[in-house]
């Protein structure tokens, strides 16, 4: 045993009694081990495939449903921006919300793009978490009910831009009562992660295998939203 593989040796002996190290060195070796570099990246590029589609059918479905009232289609895409990290402000900026169409033929492109970039997505989020689950190909959910947990998943995420939509009404009418500073920061903060929680939980639940324990996601469900907050 030649000096290099000994001194390794004697690490990994000395992380494995440190329960600290030890959790930090096996996440890191699971991360590698599940390959979830190439599962992120699969899931960034179905996630950017499917936004523009989506931007584009929302801009249609305010034009056509708040045609009197563009401050309010404006606060409505200007949320949904925001749940962009990042890159947000510059979809906001690039593109402009004046630019994007508010007719029928622009809902059924943004429709029709939205569900096939967003059926990558799906099903990209659902090998992901059965692959870090190590759920057996063979137990994991066969057409249709993989496609049906792809639409599950679609709608989740109309529901999610209703959901902050509102949480940031009620972030405003707490200006009305009164409340600024920390106090409506702190309510913000509290509201929308109470919503990501669900929101995560919700989609972890949708795409993983019943084979996993439904328990079993609500860590991970509380972690994911606090680290989007």
């Amino acid at each position: 045993m030649n000096q290099i593989e000994k001194r390794v040796r004697t690490l990994d002996a000395w992380q494995q009694r440190r329960r600290f190290p030890a959790f930090a060195f096996a996440v890191f070796k699971k991360f590698g081990d599940d390959q979830a570099g190439n599962l992120v990246a699969l899931l960034t590029y179905y996630a950017f495939l499917a936004t523009f589609p989506l931007l584009l059918a929302l801009s249609a479905i305010l034009g056509l449903v708040l045609k009197g009232d563009p401050s309010l289609q404006a606060s409505i895409q200007n949320s949904a921006l925001a749940e962009f990290p990042i890159v947000g402000t510059q979809l906001s900026s690039q593109i402009g919300l004046s630019s994007l169409g508010h007719s029928v033929p622009e809902l059924i492109l943004g429709i029709a793009g939205a569900i096939l970039g967003g059926q990558g997505l799906g099903n990209a989020l659902q090998n992901t978490l059965n692959t870090l689950w190590s759920v057996p190909k063979v137990v994991r959910p066969g057409f249709p009910s993989n496609y049906l947990r792809t639409f599950g998943l679609l709608g989740l995420l109309g529901i999610g831009t209703i959901l902050t939509t509102a949480a940031a009404s009620l972030v405003g009418t707490g200006h009305l009562l009164g409340l600024s500073g920390v106090p409506i920061k702190t309510l913000a903060f509290v509201l929308s992660t109470a919503i990501y929680i669900g929101l995560f939980f919700a989609a972890f639940r949708i795409a993983a295998a019943k084979i996993v324990a439904t328990r079993d996601l609500l860590l991970g469900a509380i972690l994911s939203s606090i680290a989007w907050q």
